[in-house]
């Protein structure tokens, strides 16, 4: 999506404000965006593309991490873009929150691709492994089966043991 079609960004002819609506009244200056910038017009590769990235944080990209967690359709439909985002981003904050706060579901799904995609970049998870015991991702002995870790490191992404998982999801 681009920011001419984004219902976050006032300036776009698709800016939605029942769905500004939804954050409580003193937030939603917070999740407004006014941005020109247009994805589209900067190639992904673009060091303009990645300089916006590292140093801008897309309204877009702080509701879906939000919202994910109470299934709003907006969150639903960026959280792909976002986890993108945020793995290029290099924002391991902003990732393990949006994995704190989404479904089994889409946790499986993000897994998945993290595992496939990013397989370099599964340090962005340690604050989360090691809140679990686990340590990181990448220091892991080479004597352990590869396999066999990363299935344990899975395991608490997308269960958690009586931690992070359990408590948000029953709330």
């Amino acid at each position: 999506m681009n920011c001419n079609e984004c219902p976050l960004n006032e300036v776009s002819e698709k800016f939605d404000k029942d769905l500004i609506s939804k954050a409580p009244e003193d937030l939603r200056a917070f999740f407004t965006c006014s941005e020109k910038i247009c994805e589209e017009r900067l190639s992904k590769h673009s060091n303009s593309y990645n300089k916006y990235l590292r140093t801008s944080i897309c309204p877009k990209t702080v509701w879906t991490v939000i919202y994910i967690g109470c299934k709003d359709s907006f969150a639903l439909n960026q959280v792909d873009t976002v986890f993108d985002e945020l793995v290029e981003g290099g924002y391991s904050e902003l990732l393990c929150s949006l994995f704190e706060n989404a479904s089994y579901e889409i946790r499986r799904k993000l897994w998945l691709k993290m595992t496939k995609d990013h397989m370099n970049k599964m340090y962005m998870f340690d604050a989360l492994f090691e809140r679990e015991g686990l340590k990181p991702f990448c220091t892991q002995p080479e004597v352990e089966d590869d396999s066999i870790a990363l299935h344990r490191y899975q395991y608490y992404i997308l269960h958690g043991s009586l931690g992070f998982i359990n408590q948000r999801n029953s709330l």
